[in-house]
């Protein structure tokens, strides 16, 4: 198992030393073709594209996974089996979304997009329990909705005979991306898809951290980004980014409500998605790639020091219940008070030079209701990131704990690495990516979102209710809307099938039977029903002459 683990290790730092050599060596973008299948007309050909935007997003990919593993070793290590198992199966989830990453071409895309929902469900259902299984099975029905998007997209390439999306015809590109976009939004689990992400937090928490990262929830973003060039109409877009904003602002609210540590953290993921999502929809392609990069980083940093503070915590992911001392803790509370200062957007954090940029170009020639929606969806991102610093520092005790975490080293200075990058990337990506226009920002505006923030916290702290907090900790009723009401569907499908056996029997055919053979009798005793009509009405006529 070890040399399967170092082998994994040495592969990831291989492929990635690779991938920085081809970003330095690439001016432009490097197409790699394998002829598979020449059928006359309808040919195929395995297409990868090596250009900038898919080089920096697989290094970030890969660096990730390797940490991710690195750190899986410490949290599930001690169980061989287990363990074996694990390192396969995150091993095939990386593979397919390289493919996702490096396949422009719809039908190879289709492989990696669909091993993501199927690896994704062998990862939540790891445990083995029913909670998992149950969990697992919202988690692929809900994917399942974006790969059917995506076979119809493949029927209806195959119609013309091509599969580069750049070269369909004009009369057909709406339908062509109206599907992309459905198929997008699934898979980044945005309003009203968004219940299978809460439910994915069944999985362990280093699956946690790769897939609300940088690779499952990204992937529909990723191919919405790259697909840009030729996308729907205007008024289409609007819609979609003002879906989006109801994403991040629902998703924030139940942040707010949720006591699950990990579920906090996964709605702060469907929050920033939300962001990143309707700032493509508004044509900011560049700050939407770019915060998804930065994003990664923060993000997975902070589920591995949610993921030691619930393992060295005395078990446990509901934050009122976690206890671990100060000691022997301290990297770990840097880490992680860290991640969520950039997660905030603070300043000189790497979530900082991206957020901020967001709401300057938002007060250019933007909708002021888009504006507003923004400005109460980062109010929330502030307002549950110092909710998860509370709940972290919170939980300090004096107490022994069972393990200490001295014991790993390598453990704290991967986390201090990742920490490390946390910081660089943020900053690296401003300078070397960003090429918009200058905003400035006049005083009042800055000034508004300070009245803003203020007023927010005192509404959370003074209005919500028990309806409301009901109303938050389902999610916006996602859930009753998707799971429960797919449940009640298959309820009704039963009802429709006992009512085919009994009062559908009686307006169907057998009804007709039954109307026809009545009819028969009134014909038949036509005549002496009408005898016996005569005959009453001349008794009637002699007695009352």
């Amino acid at each position: 198992m070890f040399y399967f683990y170092y082998f994994y290790v040495l592969m990831m730092f291989v492929l990635m030393v690779f991938l920085i050599y081809m970003w330095k060596m690439l001016f432009l973008s490097i197409l790699i073709e394998f002829n598979l299948l020449d059928t006359g007309e309808n040919g195929y050909s395995l297409v990868f594209m090596f250009d900038e935007k898919s080089l920096v997003f697989g290094f970030v990919v890969l660096m990730i996974s390797m940490l991710v593993m690195i750190y899986s070793y410490f949290y599930i290590g001690f169980d061989y089996m287990f363990y074996l198992r694990f390192l396969i199966i995150l091993f095939l989830f990386v593979l397919s979304m390289i493919l996702v990453i490096f396949c422009p071409m719809v039908l190879s895309m289709m492989l990696g997009w669909d091993g993501l929902g199927l690896v994704s469900f062998c990862l939540v259902i790891f445990y083995g329990n029913f909670m998992s299984l149950k969990s697992g099975m919202v988690t692929i029905y809900m994917n399942r909705v974006g790969d059917v998007m995506f076979l119809l997209l493949i029927m209806m390439m195959w119609g013309y005979g091509i599969w580069n999306s750049s070269v369909m015809y004009l009369n057909d590109v709406f339908w062509f991306y109206l599907l992309l976009v459905m198929a997008g939004i699934t898979k980044s689990a945005q309003i009203p898809f968004s219940v299978w992400l809460p439910a994915a937090m069944a999985a362990p928490t280093p699956v946690s951290s790769l897939v609300h990262s940088s690779t499952l929830v990204t992937a529909g973003l990723y191919i919405l980004i790259r697909h840009w060039d030729y996308m729907l109409m205007l008024w289409v877009q609007l819609f979609i980014c003002l879906l989006m904003l109801m994403t991040m602002i629902v998703s924030g609210l139940s942040a707010l409500m949720e006591m699950d540590m990990k579920k906090v953290v996964a709605m702060s993921t469907l929050s920033q998605l939300g962001l990143m999502t309707s700032m493509l929809f508004l044509g900011e392609v560049d700050l939407s790639y770019i915060h998804m990069i930065n994003h990664a980083f923060f993000k997975a940093l902070l589920f591995l020091s949610c993921g030691v503070m619930i393992i060295y915590g005395w078990g446990g992911q509901d934050s009122r219940h976690l206890m671990y001392s100060f000691l022997g803790y301290l990297v770990v509370l840097l880490c992680f008070f860290c991640s969520n200062v950039s997660l905030m957007g603070f300043s000189f954090t790497s979530g900082f030079y991206s957020k901020d940029l967001m709401l300057e170009v938002l007060c250019g020639d933007y909708n002021i209701f888009v504006l507003l929606m923004v400005y109460v969806g980062c109010l929330m991102t502030l307002m549950y990131g110092l909710r998860l610093i509370m709940l972290g520092f919170g939980n300090l005790s004096n107490k022994t704990v069972v393990y200490s975490l001295l014991d790993n080293m390598n453990l704290i200075y991967l986390m201090f690495f990742m920490g490390v990058m946390m910081f660089l990337v943020g900053w690296f990506n401003y300078w070397n990516f960003i090429v918009i226009e200058w905003w400035n920002v006049n005083m009042e505006m800055k000034f508004f979102e300070f009245i803003f923030f203020w007023g927010g916290i005192y509404i959370y702290m003074n209005m919500f209710n028990y309806v409301m907090n009901w109303f938050l900790m389902e999610y916006g009723f996602m859930k009753w809307l998707t799971v429960s009401g797919i449940s009640f569907f298959l309820m009704l499908i039963d009802i429709f099938v006992q009512m085919d056996y009994t009062w559908n029997e009686l307006i169907g055919f057998n009804g007709m039977k039954y109307v026809l053979i009545w009819f028969t009798y009134v014909y038949k005793y036509y005549y002496l029903f009408v005898k016996v009509i005569l005959v009453m009405l001349l008794l009637l006529t002699l007695l009352l002459l």
